[in-house]
């Protein structure tokens, strides 16, 4: 070595000498000084720090975070952290907001959504470029080019009407958008809105908020058009009278034709700017679709899981499609327009050939099918039988005219020839239906349509926003009711456990289903004791509220005890290993649990060890969910394992836990029951 590094070694190891050492003693010594190994906090803190430069592409920036993370020892949390630091990180703030509402949302998602930001917002810019530069200004109304920047008397007058209007008629317009009792008008109008480039996705967002009542998010929307000027709200007259065509809104709206000139030719454009009649055009064949994306290869089992969610109308199911199509490319947006060109011309055809349905009894069908079809299938698979759900029980049947009626023309037939005047009560009826933003006003009317009933019903009344108030006029019912739907409700443990203690003397009381309410460890007694002591009780659906594993520790208490519970849900919830276990010990000698659902719980191998026990030992168990949670290999094999003492057992789902895609491949050839 040079007399330079000599020196600096001497002073290194001082006071004792080159020749006392070793060379691999020396050789450590220069490394550790001249390349010393990372700090970890360092390196973090730099990770932490990073942020994306405004000229900088996406895929610089998910790059450089990759690079930064290499000594930052994040392990098997790698893949958060870069999730986490993309997004904190963006310099585009609407789709920084974009990404902070996406439920479940993956590193893979995140990069794939901004990515198709970005180049939705390049193509934008060019096509823009390539349009003339003489000034242009839009006309509300026909959507008219004026090569003018003066816009004549007549236009002026017409976004001042129509101004007036939306600040006039404002009652009249939250009542017609929310009459129906679902978000289905508003949403339409929304997507008009969004069609037309005048609102942004960060402004859809803040106006339909889940959980928010239909009447609250129709006046946001008011507020935000009258912000936003007297063109805006010219923009939603013409949105009113093309969702709302039979208004009476109508007499006030000044004309504006349905069409926009100049569609333009790029097909995840064409989604946005033909959006308000692709979901009409598509509701009703998603199905079809939906073959013809994953035929192509452009859709996964996965994404059509995402759009087909049951708690979902057709109608947004298919704007869940439009988005997911936005981030596939524009190969797949062309696969939709093609698609969606076809049914047109099926539909036509179909028109020409199919006798005309009376206008009253095509109104009432309408209406009943939007009320029914928001939770049919989940009313119709509580009990384990995907056969038929209430929307084709209810909206597609035939009907039987009454004798004195059959020789009248159907086209002379109204609406009370067909159903009568006063209605007819259905003593055979197996579930009552209350649909709309019911609130606290489920009175004694209410209440009293279940007397007349011979059977034990079920009564949903998913997404009502009864409240605390609201459940306790329940209790008088409860006797006759077999199911209660209860999800999306806004009950805490107060009201929740005076349900469970009425619910504990009534025979009939069999199921019950919670999900997304304000329910805590502190009500875990109360179902713990109604396990215990309803020798008949079937079904129990927690999931999406505030339970962590003090609480599952309360219920498995109960389910120890219990022997004729066949579903358990607790998706969503902090459970974690700890709870898990206790579950588990719990349900491992159970001769009638068929399904478990611990879907996005925090569980990890330690809580999938105790579950194979379940699996072992449980000859009733048919689904084990453990999706959306940290379990790594040694857990997966130890519920392949399990599954080998249990042919019964027909799936456990282990998707997006902490496992690689060759775990992935080699536990799969071993047991095809666990599915990724």
């Amino acid at each position: 070595m040079g007399a330079k590094t000599y020196n600096l070694l001497r002073s290194l190891i001082a006071p004792a000498k080159p020749a006392d050492k070793t060379i691999e003693e020396i050789t450590r010594t220069l490394k550790n000084h001249l390349n010393p190994a990372p700090l970890v906090i360092a390196e973090r803190f730099r990770f932490h720090k990073r942020n994306q430069a405004k000229t900088e592409t996406v895929s610089e920036y998910i790059a450089d975070l990759r690079r930064l993370a290499e000594h930052c020892q994040f392990g098997e949390g790698l893949s958060d952290a870069l999730r986490d630091r993309f997004v904190c990180g963006l310099h585009n703030e609407s789709t920084q907001k974009r990404l902070l509402t996406e439920e479940r949302l993956t590193l893979r998602r995140a990069v794939d959504i901004v990515v198709s930001v970005e180049t939705a917002a390049r193509d934008a810019t060019e096509l823009q470029v390539a349009k003339k530069s003489s000034e242009r200004v839009r006309i509300c109304g026909d959507f008219k080019w004026m090569e003018s920047a003066q816009l004549d008397q007549h236009n002026v007058n017409m976004l001042a009407e129509a101004q007036e209007f939306v600040l006039t008629r404002r009652a009249d317009i939250v009542r017609a958008l929310c009459c129906s009792g679902s978000s289905e008008h508003l949403e339409s109008v929304l997507d008009v809105l969004l069609s037309r480039e005048q609102l942004t996705w960060e402004d859809h967002l803040n106006v339909l908020v889940p959980g928010r009542p239909i009447h609250t998010s129709t006046r946001r929307l008011l507020d935000l058009v009258c912000c936003k000027g007297a063109e805006m709200c010219a923009h939603l007259v013409t949105a009113l009278k093309l969702v709302l065509p039979e208004s009476k809104l109508e007499e006030g709206i000044s004309g504006v034709s349905e069409e926009r000139a100049g569609e333009c030719m790029i097909p995840t454009r064409s989604l946005v700017t033909q959006r308000a009649k692709l979901v009409l055009e598509l509701r009703d064949s998603l199905g079809g679709l939906l073959d013809v994306l994953v035929t192509t290869g452009h859709f996964t089992s996965a994404d059509v899981e995402a759009v087909k969610l049951p708690i979902k109308t057709p109608s947004q199911q298919v704007r869940a499609l439009l988005d997911h199509v936005q981030v596939k490319g524009e190969s797949a947006a062309e696969v939709v327009l093609q698609y969606a060109q076809q049914q047109r011309i099926c539909t036509t055809l179909r028109n020409e050939s199919e006798p005309r349905v009376p206008e009253e009894v095509y109104r009432y069908q309408k209406k009943l099918s939007s009320s029914v079809l928001a939770q049919s299938s989940f009313v119709d698979t509580y009990g384990g039988r995907s056969v038929m759900c209430l929307d084709d029980i209810y909206t597609e049947g035939q009907l039987e005219l009454p004798p004195d009626k059959s020789e009248t023309s159907p086209g002379h037939l109204s609406l009370e020839d067909i159903v009568g005047v006063v209605g007819t009560r259905n003593t055979e009826a197996d579930t009552v239906l209350l649909s709309g933003d019911a609130g606290t006003e489920l009175n004694r009317c209410q209440v009293r349509e279940t007397e007349h009933l011979k059977n034990p019903v079920g009564l949903q009344l998913d997404h009502n926003y009864v409240g605390d108030v609201g459940v306790e006029q329940l209790l008088p019912c409860l006797h006759m009711c077999q199911s209660l739907y209860l999800r999306h409700n806004n009950i805490s443990d107060e009201g929740i456990c005076k349900v469970i203690m009425k619910g504990i003397l009534c025979e009939n009381f069999q199921k019950i289903a919670l999900f997304n309410n304000n329910l805590t460890d502190k009500c875990m007694k109360s179902f713990s004791e109604l396990l215990k002591r309803k020798t008949n009780f079937l079904s129990l659906r927690l999931g999406n509220n505030n339970i962590t594993a003090e609480g599952a520790k309360q219920l498995a208490e109960g389910l120890g005890q219990n022997h004729s519970l066949q579903y358990l849900g607790l998706w969503g919830n902090t459970i974690g290993d700890t709870g898990a276990r206790a579950l588990a010990c719990a349900l491992e000698n159970s001769k009638c649990l068929v399904w478990l659902s611990l879907v996005g719980n925090s569980v990890g191998s330690a809580g999938a060890c105790a579950l194979a026990n379940v699996i072992k030992n449980c000859p009733s168990l048919e689904e084990l969910w453990l999706t959306d949670n940290c379990i790594t290999l040694s857990g997966a094999e130890s519920l392949t394992e399990a599954l080998q003492h249990n042919p019964r057992m027909k799936s456990v789902w282990l998707r997006n836990n902490h496992l690689s895609e060759k775990d992935k491949e080699q536990l799969a050839k071993q047991e095809p029951r666990l599915l990724f």
